[in-house]
């Protein structure tokens, strides 16, 4: 928590505490790629570079990594050892 605190510049360790605990809260257990968030950045992307508009999204997202550690148990793993 300490470090949580140091670096968001809180100086209430209940603070730290609340913010850890958004976090991960909001945190995706297996953090899949999701096609209307990714469509947002997209647009966003596109004012910054237009030549972005070029590309698909769908073209671009691949879970299947993401999708073969959830299969192993790998990630059910990871959450266990906590």
């Amino acid at each position: 928590m300490r470090t949580i605190a140091t670096n968001l510049r809180l100086s209430n360790p209940a603070d730290a505490e609340e913010a850890y605990h958004t976090v991960v809260g909001a945190v995706e257990r297996v953090p899949y790629s999701n096609l209307e968030n990714m469509k947002r950045l997209h647009r966003l992307l596109i004012q910054v570079n237009p030549k972005v508009a070029d590309v698909k999204v769908e073209s671009v997202i691949d879970n299947s990594f993401i999708s073969k550690l959830e299969n192993s148990g790998y990630v059910q793993s990871v959450y266990k050892k906590r």
